[in-house]
């Protein structure tokens, strides 16, 4: 999936169906997506009201720079008592590697990759997809 507002509150979505609606979710932005972050954060207040929304922004091309700003929040997260779920699924590769580097480092409980089988469906949220063609896949943790 590409960067998105449907894809990324499709990731959330599907989430929050299988283990609850997370009480924070943190945006990792770049500059070149930057300009997502109002959209993003508007649709995901409107579907859960409740959520706080952190964002950070960082550096695209170094995996260092994801790995070091992620882990920090990740940190400040398990610190404060909350289960860490992380999503690799939008954004360019070294975004979904830099937070899967950080989301081992930093144990985090779970991580997930939102498999969109058929990309047809691209731009739809998740819940009108039909089943067969999107499923959460766990890339680390208890893939209950």
């Amino acid at each position: 999936m590409s960067l998105t507002v449907e894809a990324v509150l499709s990731c959330v979505w599907i989430s929050a169906e299988k283990y609850g609606v997370p009480a924070r979710i943190c945006l990792v932005f770049s500059g070149r997506t930057y300009a997502f972050k109002d959209s993003v954060s508007r649709a995901l207040r409107t579907l859960f009201p409740n959520v706080h929304v952190d964002y950070i922004v960082v550096d695209e091309a170094s995996v260092d720079d994801i790995v070091e700003s992620v882990s920090h929040k990740l940190v400040e997260y398990k610190d404060a008592g909350f289960d860490i779920l992380v999503d690799v699924t939008p954004g360019r590769k070294t975004m979904s590697i830099g937070l899967y580097v950080a989301a081992q480092k930093c144990k985090a409980n779970k991580v997930v990759y939102l498999q969109l089988k058929d990309r047809s469906f691209e731009g739809i949220l998740y819940p009108l997809i039909p089943k067969p063609y999107i499923r959460q896949v766990v890339l680390l943790g208890n893939r209950d």
